[in-house]
């Protein structure tokens, strides 16, 4: 947090001399300035894999980023061999063949048996989840669980209809329900061990029969929560802690 305050304090006062140096005619001559706390439209290495080339310092998705290393210890190339297999369908990139290596028994730590370590966890009205990724998932979290708790790759930071939120969404529980729940392990070469929330068709009476049911790996979409008032997305501007 201190190299944060120092970057920002420098950034700042770099900003504040450009502007104090800059007159009005030249202004339209600068290129845009990478908002602070926003993903930026283009991604690292133009690589969709490794999501957008500059993350937040500000903002409740800064804050989750904090120290966060997207390839690890490894570089670009390292992590993409590990992490990517070329031969996996259906893959989330039009130009790009392939797809994640993805954890087995949906990335949950793994009992002696094999069985993932998980409870039923009961979500009551009030409680706020959010998760990395369209609603169309089965995933979410406590609100503010730092990103590299989470084991995700850094693609579900690109948002196409929106890069500079960072793919973030907040949802407050408006009407109990139950979910799956238990510590997340170390995967992508993150160290994992937030909590993570599984939306399941088996804990949700009367989603079975809907479309957004997955009948092969049981998972519900969050689409299906916000249609049936279980939860409520939180704008943006009321995102504040």
């Amino acid at each position: 947090m201190l190299f944060r305050r120092m970057l920002m304090s420098l950034a700042a006062g770099g900003l504040f001399f450009a502007t104090s140096a800059t007159t009005a005619a030249d202004a339209a001559e600068l290129p845009r300035i990478q908002p602070f706390d926003q993903c930026s439209t283009a991604d690292l290495q133009n690589d969709p894999r490794l999501g957008p080339a500059k993350l937040p310092f500000f903002g409740e998705v800064g804050e989750e980023l904090d120290d966060y290393e997207r390839t690890g210890k490894h570089s670009a190339a390292q992590f993409i061999g590990t992490w990517w297999d070329p031969s996996a369908r259906p893959s989330p990139f039009l130009s790009i063949a392939g797809n994640w290596v993805f954890p087995p028994q949906n990335g949950y730590y793994l009992n002696d048996d094999g069985t993932p370590v998980r409870t039923v966890t009961t979500l009551r009205p009030g409680q706020q989840i959010d998760r990395f990724g369209l609603p169309r998932g089965s995933f979410l979290s406590p609100r503010g669980t730092d990103y590299d708790e989470r084991s995700l790759p850094p693609s579900n930071l690109d948002d196409a209809t929106d890069p500079g939120g960072c793919n973030y969404r907040i949802y407050q529980v408006a009407k109990e329900f139950q979910v799956f729940s238990g510590p997340i392990r170390p995967w992508f070469d993150q160290p994992g061990n937030g909590q993570q929330y599984q939306v399941v068709c088996a804990l949700v009476p009367g989603s079975a029969a809907s479309p957004l049911c997955n009948p092969s790996s049981g998972n519900l979409q969050v689409q299906y929560l916000l249609d049936n008032n279980y939860l409520v997305e939180i704008p943006v501007d009321n995102r504040t802690v």
